[in-house]
Parts: structure tokens; C-alpha cells; sequence
């Protein structure tokens, strides 16, 4: 099953944009080298292998019903209810 992402730019004049057949979505923090910044990444998968990666301190996320259905659905894999 596959999902649909909307994403977009914060501020006042952004529009937002969709990607479409989403396999799955993550999220990490890449620290630099050297440094104490750590930068927080949204990783977004599609059917094809496409990989998206955004910044989540600079984008908006949305996403379909589907997505939560996903979740629920390894949640109870998980804990095998």
C-alpha cells in the first residue's frame, strides 16, 4: 500500500507540492562534523526507489489517510494483537 506526501516551504508564499506513491517515510538528525549543529532531515521513499530528503526545520509535511493505516498496521505486527 502507498501513501501521498503534500509538502511545502514555510512562509507566507509557498505553495504546496505532493509526491505520490510514498512506500515509506523517516526521519534522523545529521550532525557536522566538527560541530554542534545537528540538523533534522525528513527522508521521503517512493515505489520506484526514489529517495526525497527535506529539511524539517524549513518544510511543512501532510500526509494521506493511508499513511496512519500503514502505521497501525505495524504497530499491531509489532506487538502481535
Amino acid at each position: 500500500m502507498t501513501y501521498t506526501v503534500w509538502h511545502k516551504r514555510k512562509g507566507l508564499f509557498s505553495l504546496w507540492h505532493k509526491i505520490k506513491r510514498v512506500t515509506g517515510d523517516y526521519s534522523f538528525y545529521v550532525e557536522a562534523k566538527g560541530l554542534t549543529i545537528v540538523h533534522p532531515v525528513r527522508i521521503i521513499e517512493q515505489e520506484d526507489w526514489t529517495r526525497y530528503e527535506f529539511p524539517m526545520n524549513g518544510y511543512r509535511f501532510k500526509f494521506s489517510k493511508e499513511r496512519h493505516i500503514i502505521t497501525d498496521k505495524k504497530i499491531q505486527q509489532e506487538t502481535g494483537k
